[in-house]
């Protein structure tokens, strides 16, 4: 589970402590999956503009992933809801304060900042990613989330993405209850 432990305590929102401290009532200690606080890190580093969500991420790594956007204050999570179960994911960010991160894909609010992706976050579930391709910039991060230690859904998602985008094959990060791969747009 993803507490606030291992978040400077500066970078966090009160609403987002709140909420986190809800998930694991009586907890304070480091997140029982590394995998998250790589994610944390890795994104914050970043510091990308605009990052599209294909797919759906197991709920601790969404909120994982919206805080190290938030330190961003620019910062766009753009995504396609595909059903009503997916409007559950911007519930989970409205009680930790974070739905102004959240834009539809080809919403009128954007004003087009949308267009070009710094990075792109595909979960197993995600449909075709055709319409990402040509949206990455250069150097863009490709990050997978396979619920699950490393082994065949790993794989298969790792292959998926090396053939849908001009990256190397990707780099598993973390393996453990959650495995994080990680690939770079190269130069075009």
């Amino acid at each position: 589970m993803v507490t606030d432990s291992h978040l400077p305590a500066r970078t966090i929102d009160p609403r987002v402590r709140r909420y986190l401290s809800s998930l694991t009532p009586g907890r304070h200690a480091e997140p029982a999956n590394p995998a998250h606080s790589t994610l944390y890190w890795l994104v914050r580093a970043r510091r990308p503009r605009s990052t599209a969500l294909a797919g759906r991420p197991p709920e601790t790594a969404l909120l994982t992933l919206a805080c190290a956007l938030a330190e961003n204050q620019r910062a766009l999570l753009v995504w396609q809801p595909r059903d009503d179960s997916d409007i559950e994911m911007l519930d989970t960010l409205s009680k930790a304060g974070l739905e102004w991160l959240m834009r539809r894909e080809r919403c009128a609010g954007c004003d087009g900042h949308c267009a070009r992706l710094d990075c792109l976050v595909v979960c197993p579930d995600a449909g075709s990613l055709d319409d990402y391709a040509g949206r990455l910039t250069r150097g863009a991060m490709v990050i997978g989330i396979v619920p699950g230690c490393w082994g065949q859904a790993a794989r298969a998602l790792a292959a998926r993405l090396a053939d849908a985008f001009p990256i190397e094959t990707p780099t598993c990060l973390q393996a453990g209850p959650c495995c994080l791969l990680l690939g770079m747009t190269q130069d075009r």
